[in-house]
């Protein structure tokens, strides 16, 4: 009887890597600074929330007084003020958009924003709870 005897090849099948030249990362550019237009024409809710809260107020408040009076914990200062401590700007805030004015006031142990209605802030108010 005849028996087959199979031969198996040595050769290495690995498989090759192409390679393509890497892109360089790089930087994003910066955002101009400088006053931007508004995104949006209309009020969010939240931003609603904030004109109420500020209408009913017989005083100015604070960020930590928007935060009781709405339950808005994260956001504010995108939503409320025209820039931030670190120089961002924003303009769709309500006060970017004039509906809303700002003062740094001294309190007992370090100053704190106070934020109040203006009259185009209780116009927009009026007209976003009409409909």
């Amino acid at each position: 009887m005849a028996t087959k005897t199979s031969t198996k090849s040595t050769k290495s099948t690995k498989a090759t890597k192409e390679t393509t030249p890497k892109a360089k990362a790089t930087k994003a550019e910066p955002k101009p600074k400088g006053k931007a237009e508004p995104k949006e024409k209309g009020i969010s809710p939240n931003q609603i929330k904030v004109l109420e809260a500020l209408a009913k107020s017989k005083t100015e408040l604070t960020y930590n007084g928007i935060r009781e009076a709405t339950g808005i914990q994260k956001g504010l200062t995108k939503m409320i003020a025209a820039q931030s401590s670190k120089g961002a700007t924003y303009p769709d805030s309500l006060e970017g958009r004039g509906l809303v004015t700002s003062h740094e006031a001294q309190g007992e142990t370090r100053s704190q924003w106070c934020f109040g209605i203006t009259d185009a802030g209780r116009k927009a108010l009026k007209e976003a709870q009409a409909g």
